[in-house]
């Protein structure tokens, strides 16, 4: 099978070249390179054209119209069976496409991630993300994203036109929108290694509850979109979704929202736990509730290690 890389990008002409350099290594090498400027101010399409090879096209946008937009202008001109896309400041291992390729010989794959190392601003793995869902997750989906970013992702090209394009409304979360969206029609699988290297430093700004506060209520919204199998399910998935939101809000120290968002997720499904002690938590004032959402967090990070290993 052929692939096709697809590499949207806005004003990161600095790292733009290496992240190309680690598409064009690929050891299974892809039938192009689709490198799309999203109205960058700086260098990045100078960038792009710098890095010599027939296999690299270069589509810039004449107005910023957001990562989902330039994801869906590389789909539509890519000629590849496979899409495979790459963050504009990530890296690929060598051996990435030859180890995800081949699980498409299933008819039923749709999408096919890979392991993640974390990494810092020198380069220096932090800390290493281990694939472990596969099959038919699309109920596990509705509730969580399992892949920490699209530079993991292959998606076999006609899964987009049965699940659509890109969401262009959504702004953070598009991606974990479309994975659900391909997850409700095929099954998922993974390459276990960490094949990507990913630049987390780069988007520690993203995790500002600032940025996350509105990425959690588009998700609401969405949630609400969906093909649910059973009417209970739908109500599940709402109440963790307003479950989420009410967390940011008491981790942004913003009690009183907090409270109102694990009461409105305990309205819809009142049987959370988590939701119960949340509620709890924020009743007892920001500082218990920073305490407790201290707690949670380690509570989280130590089960992330002990299903690692």
């Amino acid at each position: 099978m052929t692939v096709s890389v697809i590499i949207p990008t806005y004003n990161r002409g600095p790292a733009l070249a290496e992240t190309l350099r680690s598409a064009l290594a690929q050891s299974s090498p892809p039938l192009e390179i689709i490198v799309v400027d999203d109205a960058s101010s700086d260098d990045t399409a100078q960038a792009a054209t710098g890095v010599h090879d027939p296999r690299i096209r270069l589509i810039r946008h004449e107005h910023n119209r957001g990562v989902s937009a330039a994801l869906n202008t590389g789909i539509a001109a890519a000629q590849g069976d496979l899409i495979a896309i790459l963050e504009h400041d990530d890296l690929w291992l060598p051996d990435k496409l030859a180890r995800q390729a081949p699980l498409f010989n299933n008819p039923d794959t749709g999408l096919v991630y890979c392991g993640v190392a974390f990494v810092d601003e020198n380069g220096n793995p932090q800390s290493e993300f281990v694939p472990f869902k596969r099959g038919d997750i699309y109920r596990d989906l509705l509730f969580k994203s399992y892949i920490p970013t699209s530079s993991a992702v292959v998606v076999r090209r006609a899964c987009f036109d049965r699940a659509g394009l890109f969401d262009e409304t959504l702004r953070g979360p598009q991606d974990y929108d479309m994975w659900i969206r391909i997850a409700r029609h095929y099954q998922v699988d993974y390459a276990p290694e960490a094949l990507v290297r990913f630049a987390a430093y780069q988007h520690d700004r993203l995790n500002s509850p600032s940025r996350l506060i509105p990425m959690y209520e588009q998700l609401i919204r969405k949630a609400a979109t969906y093909d649910y199998p059973a009417p209970l399910l739908r109500r599940r998935v709402l109440a963790y979704r307003h479950y989420t939101l009410a967390a940011v809000h008491g981790f942004n120290g913003n009690a009183a929202d907090a409270r109102g968002g694990y009461l409105h997720s305990l309205g819809i499904w009142p049987f959370n736990l988590k939701a119960l002690a949340g509620l709890a938590a924020a009743l007892l004032g920001p500082g218990f509730y920073r305490r407790f959402d201290r707690a949670k967090g380690r509570a989280l990070t130590l089960a992330n290690r002990l299903r690692a290993r």
